[in-house]
């Protein structure tokens, strides 16, 4: 993974933690290999979930693989919070 696709996850993970959807969501989405529409759904706990991931796995010196969907399906499954 490029070092500039390490900065598009911290950059998306900041726009998380700061209660906002990614500025580069597409981007996002290309990165992890993931679709946008079932990135969307995570959710703001899903889509940290899956970015943080992939960062770890990267300092683990894993590199992402086109079955990257595949690893993070399982965030779909997670809770989302409640909407008023």
């Amino acid at each position: 993974m490029s070092d500039y696709q390490r900065a598009v996850l911290r950059a998306a993970l900041e726009d998380i933690d700061n209660l906002a959807a990614p500025r580069n969501l597409d981007e996002v989405c290309r990165v992890l290999s993931l679709d946008l529409v079932d990135f969307a759904k995570l959710g703001q706990f899903g889509m940290k979930a899956v970015v943080q991931q992939a960062l770890e796995g990267i300092a683990m010196g894993r590199l992402p693989s086109r079955s990257a969907s595949r690893r993070f399906r399982h965030t779909s499954k997670l809770p989302v919070a409640a909407q008023k």
